[in-house]
């Protein structure tokens, strides 16, 4: 359904063609809704499909308003032929059967002034033409029209959300990863290159605090051979960040967040293909389309995609010999072991828009992927045999439909089972290596831990979305996802290891309520309640110098949650922002049992809670001579208990509980357009993370209460600047250059009031820089780019200082083709 307001100030409407309006209608001084009916435009339809045959063309073309954004449902006609057609949600139109000869063409919209052209026809090759059209003056006789987006409604539905439209970074060697990098609040900490393992920050928040989706689907059974720094961004339509409070619908129990990646669900037909090669001998590949047939609504849609990389990028370390002796010097080395290569492939077939279904597909998820790991928790432990390989294979089912049985029901439910396996590989015989290339010895086998343990986890996930309408300003929701998490391993070097014995099954469960109230578009309430559940047990060893010393843990846990969020509509362009919520976070899986690699499991773990607050301003300005402003800034308040952090112990890592935490922060975003030339955007983020934990075991006051939480950072902001033009060589090309600028305060590794603080570990401040270079023909048919990754070659660091890649050079070429 579109919505569209009109606000008419005279007594007529001007000359003009009305769009189809299922939605709502007010006119000033009269009150009335009504349905229109563009009877003209299937006029132009059935004209166009009945015209003779004989020597004609075709006409294609997009509809766009000055700024560049495309305008769905103008009309388009050919005079004096009457042959005409209407512009899709992407404002593309295509006039058939043109014959050959002069003609004028116009396109008209609600509010825009029309435009004509004069066209000749010579041959049968396929002309393009584009329209631009200015908004109509403002006087008396006006008529303003406002249609809203995805994006738009996303954002006006009360909770602290920012929307990210990927079109901008379709042409990009990007990933999903780097993408969500540059929104206010996002911090991606990652370990390396290509394939590295990655925290994702939002506000404070970490790692499994921030909730994942794939069109409103939980990610976390997808395994870890599928994950965002090696998903390609032509994947995604838009990018959905909630800060803190987080829809019921979405159904987790994410304690500061989510992130819904939004696929392309209007493309019925299309096919879009790129390939990318880079520094550090970097390949990636994509491959997505969908063939639907609108007869009979079948459709097949797939996404495939692969990575590869030697991630053999140099890097400052501190010298190291015979694998534990730190001599004290610095050189500048080559990464020899850091090998990433992944695949995947995401396949389903079903029925599309059927009487008894909306949507039926039936398909399958399936990776691999295999790593070499080149250090441990911190760059002084070095690598040079062990390496873990993944696999993904999981059937899925989705369905969808709504008016089911009354109208305003609306049901969809998903479900999936993973049957992936992880396996760690350590038998190196006796060796260590070290950054300069010599290899020691040692007496026992495996660099860390001999092991070639292999396990499947077996995710199972089904989720059910029951939504309902009750009358045009009240809804309900329901919600309720299921997930069990099945952990079986075997260890071929050590198979009668108890640890690997003992069964590691953990399950939860969580049951969303909602109720949202709309009020003529000035304000949006939403109110929920969510129900907690796990059940599991995990066995661990409660004295390590006893043999067989094994105890059960019992993982049973049960909490309720509850929140609100509130959008209000001050005047035109001005809009506030409110929620909050009592939030739960029921551990996972590997954080319970380990992930093989470099973590530790802890049983002890315990449930995560916590009170969010946010609040919000947005204001946004368009101006008659093309500029577009938008400024919004929030507050968030954050008061967390048994808040689950990552500490280093040695040379793995493991996840503790920090008894409380209180997190404070602002941020702040600035963006401004010029018609659809120029784009700039700068955003920031403050956040302060304070220990709330007094005492000690023995009651003692700990010196760090009131002090900032180790290994977060607490500043940090992107400015981007972008250029596009059309017509650069001829009628349908476009060519786009873009630079981006990234800062990130300096932060320690280990609490800040101890110790001497020139001594202390830390994070510097960085600075990276980037920029590239687009070129588009056919209106986007034919794309080449080219980005320059930390262009000055700075030295770069996220988590436990682990080096990032420095200066690097990737070309990416891209075909894509679209059919209604």
């Amino acid at each position: 359904m579109i919505f569209t307001e009109l606000t008419v100030q005279s007594e007529a409407l001007r000359t003009g063609i009305l769009r189809p309006n299922l939605g709502h209608t007010k006119i000033i001084g009269v009150k009335m809704k009504s349905y229109f009916l563009a009877f003209l435009n299937i006029y132009f339809f059935l004209s166009g499909a009945c015209f003779g045959q004989g020597d004609n063309c075709k006409v294609t073309g997009r509809v766009l308003t000055v700024t560049g954004e495309p305008i769905p449902y103008a009309t388009i006609v050919t005079d004096p032929l009457q042959l005409g057609s209407m512009s899709d949600p992407n404002g593309t139109f295509t006039i058939e059967r043109v014959p050959f000869g002069t003609f004028s063409i116009q396109a008209r919209a609600i509010g825009f002034m029309p435009y004509s052209i004069t066209i000749t026809v010579k041959d049968t090759a396929a002309l393009n033409i584009n329209f631009t059209l200015s908004p109509e003056p403002h006087s008396l006789d006006e008529v303003v029209v406002t249609g809203k987006s995805e994006a738009r409604k996303i954002k006006e539905s009360g909770f602290n959300v920012n929307v990210i439209q990927t079109k901008n970074f379709s042409n990009r060697t990007s990933d999903l990863n780097q993408v969500l990098g540059t929104t206010t609040g996002v911090r991606i900490r990652e370990d390396g290159g290509l394939g590295s393992g990655f925290s994702f920050s939002l506000n404070g928040f970490t790692s499994n605090q921030v909730r994942f989706f794939l069109d409103e689907i939980p990610m976390e059974n997808f395994g870890s051979s599928l994950t965002l720094n090696n998903i390609p961004i032509n994947l995604a339509d838009r990018i959905e960040i909630y800060k803190g409070v987080v829809p019921v619908w979405l159904g987790s129990d994410a304690l500061g967040g989510a992130i819904n990646i939004v696929t392309d669900k209007k493309s019925r037909n299309f096919l879009d293909v790129s390939y990318s090669y880079g520094s550090f001998n970097t390949h990636r590949t994509s491959v997505n389309f969908a063939i639907t047939d609108s007869a009979t609504g079948l459709t097949v849609r797939a996404n495939l995609f692969q990575n590869y990389s030697d991630n053999n990028y140099w890097v400052d370390v501190d010298e190291v010999v015979n694998g534990y002796t730190i001599t004290g010097n610095k050189i500048r080395v080559r990464r020899f072991h850091d090998t990433y290569d992944s695949k995947s492939a995401i396949f389903e077939v079903g029925l599309l828009d059927k009487k008894y279904v909306d949507q039926l597909l039936f398909g399958f998820i399936a990776s691999g992927s295999d790593k070499e790991i080149q250090t441990g928790a911190t760059m002084e432990r070095v690598y040079g045999e062990r390496r873990q390989l993944s696999s993904t294979l999981m059937p899925t089912f989705k369905y969808q439909k709504k008016n089911l049985i009354v109208k305003g029901l609306s049901l969809s439910t998903y479900a999936s089972y993973n049957f992936g396996h992880d396996q760690t590989i350590d038998t190196a015989t006796a060796r260590t290596y070290s950054w300069n290339g010599t290899i020691g010895y040692k007496a026992n086998r495996g660099e860390n831990t001999l092991t070639m343990y292999r396990y499947s986890n077996n995710l199972m996930l089904a989720t059910a979305n029951l939504s309902y309408l009750i009358s045009e300003h009240h809804s309900l929701v329901a919600n309720y996802t299921f997930n069990r998490f099945d952990r079986k391993g075997h260890d071929e070097i050590d198979p009668t290891n108890m640890r690997y014995r003992h069964p590691q099954v953990v399950s939860k469960s969580i049951l969303g309520l909602g109720y949202r109230f709309d009020w003529e578009e000035k304000l949006t309430f939403s109110v929920f309640a969510k129900q907690y559940l796990q059940n599991g047990a995990s066995y661990y060893i409660s004295d390590k110098f006893v043999a067989d010393s094994w105890k059960i843990k019992e993982l049973n846990r049960q909490h309720t949650g509850w929140g609100l969020a509130s959008q209000w509509t001050i005047s035109r362009g001005l809009k506030a922002y409110a929620s909050y919520e009592n939030s739960f976070r029921l551990p996972e899986g590997w954080e319970y049992f380990g992930d093989g690699v470099n973590l530790e499991g802890n049983p002890h773990i315990k449930t995560e809670k916590s009170k969010n607050f946010n609040l919000g301003l947005s204001y946004r300005l368009n101006t008659k001579l093309s500029h577009k402003i938008i400024l919004e800034g929030g507050f968030l308040y954050r008061r967390a208990k048994d808040f689950i952090r990552t500490q280093v112990i040695t040379i793995t890592t493991e996840v503790i509980n920090e008894a409380a935490i209180e997190v404070t922060g602002f941020d702040a975003d600035i963006l401004y357009e010029y018609k659809n030339f120029l784009r700039l955007s700068l955003n920031g983020t403050w956040q302060n993370t304070l220990s709330l934990v007094q005492y000690d075991g023995h009651g003692n006051q700990l010196e760090s209460y009131l002090t900032k939480v180790p290994n977060i950072p607490n500043l940090f902001g992107n400015a981007d600047i972008s250029v596009q033009n059309r017509k650069i060589i001829c009628s349908h090309d476009q060519l786009s250059l873009g630079y981006r600028f990234a800062f990130v305060e300096e932060y320690f590794l280990k609490w800040e009031i101890y110790g001497r603080r020139d001594t202390k570990l830390r994070i510097p401040r960085q600075t990276s820089h980037a920029a590239y270079i687009s070129y588009s023909l056919k209106n986007g048919r034919y794309n080449i780019s080219a980005d320059c990754n930390n262009i000055f070659d700075a030295q770069l660091y996220d988590n436990f200082k682990l080096q990032k890649p420095g200066r690097a050079f990737y070309v990416k070429l891209r075909y894509f083709i679209s059919k209604p």
